[in-house]
């Protein structure tokens, strides 16, 4: 199931449904058992603001590459984002090569908290970024 919800983020994406959809994030590595998804982005110079990455851009990868993974657990495709934050830790320069876990940290009742945690690739010790994701799901679609 994560992975046919992995499949429609990339055509949503392609699509142009998401704000931010011409981020192309890789998928990497796929854990549904301890709810993470790894995915890689390398770096390029349309993503920086002042000479580095842009924290808008950290924002949209958060909602976007957690919010599958956020539906998985919760069994539900309705979700509505109630939170969202980003820590700038260290700045990210071009060319870097990202590595970026996302994990479901808590799920109660009709909430999910997600976690994204912006790592140097090559070096794994180097974390330049979190982020936090909560969201809320209803069973069935809300009334208009």
């Amino acid at each position: 199931m994560l992975d046919g919800l992995l499949d429609k983020a990339v055509r949503q994406r392609a699509a142009g449904a998401w704000y931010g959809s011409d981020v192309d994030l890789r998928v990497s590595r796929v854990d549904p058992d301890q709810r993470r998804v790894r995915y890689s982005y390398s770096v390029t110079g349309r993503e920086l603001s002042c000479g580095c990455l842009d924290s808008g851009w950290l924002a949209t990868v958060v909602d976007n590459a957690t919010d599958p993974l956020a539906c998985f657990v919760a069994g539900s495709t309705n979700t509505l984002s109630t939170s969202l934050s980003v820590h700038t830790l260290e700045p990210v320069l071009v060319d870097t090569l990202l590595e970026i876990e996302c994990l479901v940290v808590a799920h109660r009742d009709r909430c999910v908290q997600a976690t994204a945690t912006f790592r140097d690739a090559r070096v794994p010790h180097v974390i330049y970024a979190t982020g936090a994701h909560t969201m809320v799901y209803r069973d069935a679609p809300p009334r208009l």
